[in-house]
């Protein structure tokens, strides 16, 4: 079985990003996990922040749950308040270990200090340092992943490069990675 990483919400959020891990997760590349917590966060961010339609929002939400049925862990709050991270994120850090987690993916890495994620083995890396991971594992399949995106968007289209070009604002040292192997 693939190793599990648990996704906070600002990294599925950004469309590119998002579209990128979900197909990494498709291709077995790992076990992608969340909390209905963090997609609720999602379809907020998405309806207040980004400009989607309520809809919309609710119906991206839905269509990653359906994705992956298994993603979503349960029975974790007992674990909530021993958690010793920050109050907002320690369902995050409870859901990773009953999700037996052994990758926190977010953005937000000073919330998670390593040194108290260390007793329960989980390590916390930004989207760009688990992209280069699954880079450093299987490259061939990770620009596989990113040309197969963009042949996917047709409205409007986008190259390979151009998608690169979106995922350098959260993952720029991958983008490089991809950009290199498109242009042999």
């Amino acid at each position: 079985m693939a190793f599990g990483v648990l996704l906070d919400a600002n990294a599925l959020v950004p469309v590119a990003l998002r579209d990128t891990l979900l197909r990494a997760a498709e291709s077995y590349l790992y076990r992608p996990l969340w909390t209905n917590e963090i997609l609720a966060e999602v379809e907020r961010t998405l309806f207040h922040k980004i400009g989607l339609t309520h809809e919309q929002a609710v119906s991206l939400v839905s269509a990653i749950q359906e994705a992956f049925p298994e993603a979503t862990v349960e029975g974790y709050a007992d674990l909530i308040d021993g958690m010793t991270v920050s109050r907002e994120d320690r369902h995050v850090v409870a859901a990773a270990i009953v999700g037996y987690a052994q990758v926190i993916v977010t953005q937000n890495l000073d919330d998670f200090p390593q040194d108290l994620l260390d007793p329960y083995n989980i390590e916390v890396q930004s989207p760009d340092e688990f992209l280069k991971h699954l880079f450093d594992v299987d490259p061939e399949r990770m620009v596989q992943i990113i040309i197969e995106q963009a042949a996917d968007l047709l409205d409007p289209p986008y190259t390979p490069m151009e998608i690169c070009a979106h995922l350098r604002l959260f993952a720029p040292r991958f983008a490089d990675l991809v950009e290199a192997r498109l242009a042999t």
